[in-house]
């Protein structure tokens, strides 16, 4: 995957070409560069500049759409041959309600990183339905929810049983 898809990717779920740039750890000029040089590119305007906000196009939806799948691809090619050569590569996107992360990941996560270091651990905490909503727009490739499914497009496994108690 190109550098300026990784800029463009970072400039749309920012909305930002200075919040893009700080997550990149690069100059907000060169974030400018590289968006300017992929719209030349493209030959399409990615981005409309109102003020000093930035707003999608249509084909910057699109875009976005399709080089977030493009980089979900490179991931599993990337951990897939980290399988084949016995080193577990790549990154890990879990999303989890407010208990589930507060209570239950801290010490499967640390199990989990001390068997796969090499894996990278992303964690996004919100409520069940902000993690259903990342999960089915791929932006978490799990999601651990405390609540009974409320979504029929997907599938809900039983992990523990929460017990609570008076006092």
């Amino acid at each position: 995957m190109d550098y300026r898809d990784k800029v463009f990717i970072a400039v749309a779920e920012n909305l930002s070409f200075s919040k893009a740039s700080a997550s990149l750890f690069i100059s907000q000029p060169a974030v400018t560069k590289h968006i300017r040089e992929l719209e030349n590119q493209l030959g399409i305007a990615l981005f409309e500049r109102k003020g000093n906000r930035v707003y999608l196009t249509r084909a910057g939806e699109i875009t976005y759409e399709h080089l977030k799948r493009i980089a979900q691809q490179y991931s599993e090619l990337d951990f897939e041959l980290g399988v084949l050569k016995d080193e577990h590569r790549g990154i890990l996107r879990i999303g989890a309600s407010s208990t589930v992360s507060q209570y239950l990941l801290p010490p499967v996560l640390a199990a989990f990183r001390k068997k796969y270091p090499m894996i990278e651990l992303n964690v996004f905490n919100g409520n069940s339905f902000e993690m259903e909503q990342k999960l089915k727009h791929n932006d978490i490739d799990v999601a651990l929810v405390e609540n009974n499914s409320s979504c029929s497009d997907l599938r809900y496994f039983r992990l523990v049983d929460d017990e609570i108690v008076a006092i």
